[in-house]
């Protein structure tokens, strides 16, 4: 749903959920009071026994101001509330509630950083916040418990979890379930773009070089407008580090590679990646150098430090070959090492220094019925959410071990709290010392240190050129970070 009527809360969505402990095994009645907001009513589940509540207001947009912050909910207009509209997957989680926040983290009015007070950025992630905060107060009214809540995400989900973990707020989650994807990853996170109100304007017919004039042409322009130039301009909208002002609400205050947890919070953490994140090279991807353009784009190396790097990486993974279809399956690894594996292992050590609590550890292997192009980072979530067109009889072993350890977790925040005849071995967490990976496939087993020559590789890369990245904040702002 658009950002500027009503900040919605829906049952499940694909990108960001967060999961409550029922308090005890009963359907909830779908006529609930929520305080100083009214009677929302919803349904009966047709496929299990449950209640489902959709589009249920947590805020209110400024119809002033649709870029700034949220506004709290008002009662309801209606008697009742009908929670009924929206379209969402049901999940999979057995005696669970799992809710959802609405909000799109690639629109403008999300994610607009402007380095102004008025649009700092990352109001996507304050809305998320703001469904956290509105989840503690009013979930008991479902049959939930305020203080055993599990967030968990996707891809940029997972993302935005992670940067929840480290913000310097109240923490309204115990757990959390990170899937593919970290502040690290590549296209994760992005710099202050402080001409893109500018640039959009532009697009829509207002040429302008002044910020406040442009963003106040696009308050008052139809959101489908604003969203679509966006989108046609290619703007990377995404979470970024804040500049901090006077009396403004800041969520992000370091870069990806600096965020720290300051609060020292204990969450318990279940992350990991599939097998093959990044995968169906298309035929434009043979036309240019990938291992010269990757380390262009993200490092600030002189000409020939960079020439020479992307040389070495490229006999790495593919030797004296051409680039060509015939070593796709080594490009893809490259791909998944690079964009996604190694910042996952990064952001593991750098959780693990931050003394959290458990982390568990898995690699999705499981090519099922689902998996037409192989196993890629949206392969669990087939699992985890009834999907169209998924076969579950045919994959119903993997199903019932995936769902039972991604509950169990959302219990106990342990995935095997015991070993049963479904689950036959425990899951250990990680350590400084020792990397256990729990393998989901056909047989679940523990493996350590999965990837580990290729993220050896890259831990002598980054020990040499990490202070170089590109998103990492100047030298003159913290010089520990360089030395």
């Amino acid at each position: 749903m658009e950002r500027t009527r009503l900040l919605v809360l829906v049952v499940v969505v694909f990108n960001l959920f967060i999961i409550r402990n029922v308090v005890c095994y009963v359907r909830v009645d779908p006529l609930v009071l929520i305080n100083g907001q009214g009677l929302v009513r919803g349904y009966r589940a047709t496929d299990g026994d449950y209640s489902v509540f959709l589009g249920v207001p947590y805020a209110k947009v400024d119809p002033e101001d649709p870029f700034g912050p949220a506004q709290e909910p008002i009662p309801f207009d209606e008697v009742i509330y009908y929670a009924r509209d929206g379209s969402v997957k049901c999940p999979q989680m057995t005696n669970e509630h799992s809710l959802s926040d609405n909000e799109d983290l690639d629109w403008p009015y999300g994610f607009m950083c402007l380095d102004i007070p008025e649009v700092p950025g990352n109001q996507g992630l304050k809305d998320q916040y703001a469904a956290l905060r509105w989840i503690r107060s009013h979930i008991s009214s479902f049959g939930g418990n305020p203080f055993n809540m599990t967030v968990a995400g996707q891809d940029a989900g997972a993302t935005s979890v992670l940067l929840h973990i480290y913000a310097d707020k109240d923490r309204y989650f115990r757990k959390a379930i990170v899937e593919s994807g970290t502040p690290q990853s590549e296209g994760m996170f992005v710099s202050s773009d402080e001409n893109v109100a500018i640039k959009i304007a532009g697009h829509l017919g207002v040429n302008t070089t002044d910020t406040t004039e442009a963003l106040e042409f696009l308050k008052t322009t139809p959101h489908e407008l604003v969203t679509a130039a966006a989108y046609e301009l290619n703007l990377q909208l995404k979470p970024c580090r804040e500049r901090s002002f006077s009396g403004v609400d800041i969520f992000v205050q370091n870069d990806p590679y600096s965020l720290t947890n300051t609060r020292s919070f204990r969450t318990s953490i279940l992350i990991g990646y599939s097998s093959n994140e990044r995968h169906s090279l298309s035929s434009e991807y043979f036309d240019s150098d990938p291992f010269y353009e990757k380390l262009q784009n993200n490092f600030n190396l002189s000409d020939e430090v960079l020439q020479n790097s992307a040389n070495i990486v490229r006999q790495f993974y593919i030797g004296d070959n051409a680039l060509s279809e015939e070593v796709a399956k080594e490009l893809e690894m490259f791909e998944s090492d690079f964009g996604s594996y190694h910042p996952t292992e990064r952001q593991i050590t750098h959780l693990l220094q931050e003394n959290l609590s458990e982390i568990y550890q898995y690699l999705y292997s499981y090519v099922g019925n689902t998996d037409a192009n192989g196993v890629s980072r949206t392969s669990e979530p087939n699992y985890l959410i009834k999907m169209e067109g998924v076969r579950i009889t045919e994959d119903q072993l993997v199903l019932d071990r995936l769902t039972t350890l991604w509950t169990n977790f959302v219990k106990y925040g342990n995935p095997t709290p015991s070993t049963t005849e479904l689950i036959p071995l425990r899951w250990t967490p990680v350590t400084d010392g020792s990397r256990p990976t729990m393998i989901i496939d056909t047989d679940l087993r523990m493996e350590s240190r999965v990837f580990q020559e290729r993220m050896a590789f890259w831990d002598l890369f980054y020990s040499m050129y990490g202070n170089m990245a590109k998103l990492l904040r100047n030298c003159s702002d913290n010089p520990y970070i360089c030395c």
